[in-house]
């Protein structure tokens, strides 16, 4: 076929400068999470470009006024290859700042996870349906809460999985360029302590302070990690008291999450943590624990690994030798697919690193190469499934 060989990545090439165009376009939107507006808007991008194509698209509204999107190629008639990407990121736009090209790499937060991949994906399809090369049913899930382990689109990406008979991901490639074919999983938590404020001077004995509560909590849930079973536990995110800090805090909080290899393992460090905040030293503070397991981990079965080893193969006609698929500790939407017992592939998109920091950056020269790696890894799973 065609799109093993050097006319497809000539073609790609060719349109670098438009891909960049497009991705430095994204860049400047603060789809940040929690900013539902930015991150509608890097939806609706997406939504303009795949309808463009001649997919048909359906918007699924949301609770906090943000929506998913699903976009359907084909009849629905028979299962389809399902591709999962996401249109928030993990960091907010940082202001008075640009993108920083260095050594051919772009540096800047989201710009690997995921906006260049959600870039290379669009060209990807377009070249395959350009090339008559497009499975015959093929549905792409953009999810707009993925970094919060996508609560709302959850129960959309199951339903497609099950119609569905392979599952491809674009996140980005691992830094020395390796797919993915396993995932951790992840639990969330938020852990809120209520304690008595009072003046740290002359009301000091009356006060029961939230923070040093949470002070004691802390050090136990990082004991949780056993990185020789391949389980971390992380406090992330701590807040409390007042800004004047002249009180004893009333109340204090933090978000925990858990990472793990499969659910039985989850499970058991699931329970430990809510034996760690089943109650407070003192008996004046109160704790709450919520959240539970978001993303379920990414398995390995025979299918995903004939699937991975048929895109190393076609690696090797567009330049990328050796192409290994591994494991990782980060969890993706591909986890819900996964669990429903679909074949999967992470790691399709240009290569990157440094995700969730300042910085984040994309190796320039894979956008065109990994593109047309991903139409290829898509028509792949077509013949293949």
């Amino acid at each position: 076929m065609a799109l093993l060989g050097d006319d497809l990545l000539g073609l790609l090439r060719s349109r670098t400068d438009e891909m960049m165009e497009d991705l430095m376009g994204l860049l400047r939107v603060d789809s940040f999470t929690y900013s539902p507006e930015g991150v509608n808007e890097v939806t609706s991008w997406a939504e303009r470009r795949l309808v463009g194509l001649g997919f048909s698209t359906e918007r699924h509204p949301q609770g906090d006024g943000r929506f998913a999107l699903v976009a359907r190629w084909g009849k629905g008639l028979n299962p389809a290859v399902l591709v999962l990407a996401h249109s928030d990121m993990a960091q907010r736009v940082p202001k008075g700042k640009d993108p920083e090209l260095l050594g051919g790499r772009l540096v800047f937060p989201g710009v690997s996870d995921m906006k260049a991949s959600l870039v290379s994906m669009v060209y990807a399809l377009e070249a395959l349906i350009r090339e008559g090369a497009m499975p015959g049913e093929l549905v792409v899930v953009v999810s707009p809460d993925e970094e919060q382990g996508s609560p709302a689109t959850r129960g959309l990406i199951e339903r497609e999985a099950l119609r569905a008979k392979v599952c491809l991901g674009v996140e980005a490639a691992r830094p020395d360029g390796s797919i993915v074919l396993r995932r951790k999983g992840a639990a969330y938590f938020e852990l809120r302590v209520y304690g008595k404020s009072s003046h740290s001077g002359s009301q000091y004995g009356s006060g029961a302070s939230a923070i040093l509560e949470l002070s004691r909590k802390i050090p136990l849930i990082f004991s949780l990690t056993d990185e020789t079973k391949g389980l971390t536990a992380n406090v992330g995110y701590v807040r409390g008291g007042e800004e004047l800090g002249n009180a004893l805090a009333g109340f204090a909080e933090a978000k925990v999450d858990l990472k793990f290899w499969d659910m039985e393992q989850g499970v058991e460090a699931v329970e430990a943590l809510k034996r760690i905040c089943s109650a407070a030293e003192d008996s004046r503070v109160r704790i709450e624990l919520s959240g539970g397991v978001a993303f379920p981990p990414m398995v390995e079965t025979p299918g995903s690994t004939r699937l991975a080893e048929a895109i190393s193969e076609a690696a090797e006609g567009i330049g990328i030798k050796g192409l290994k698929a591994v494991a990782t500790g980060g969890e993706a939407d591909v986890g819900y697919a996964s669990s429903m017992g679909v074949p999967c592939v992470d790691g399709l998109g240009p290569v990157g690193g440094g995700h969730h920091t300042p910085e984040e950056y994309l190796e320039v020269g894979s956008l065109p190469v990994r593109t047309a790696l991903l139409a290829r890894a898509v028509a792949l799973s077509d013949e293949l499934f």
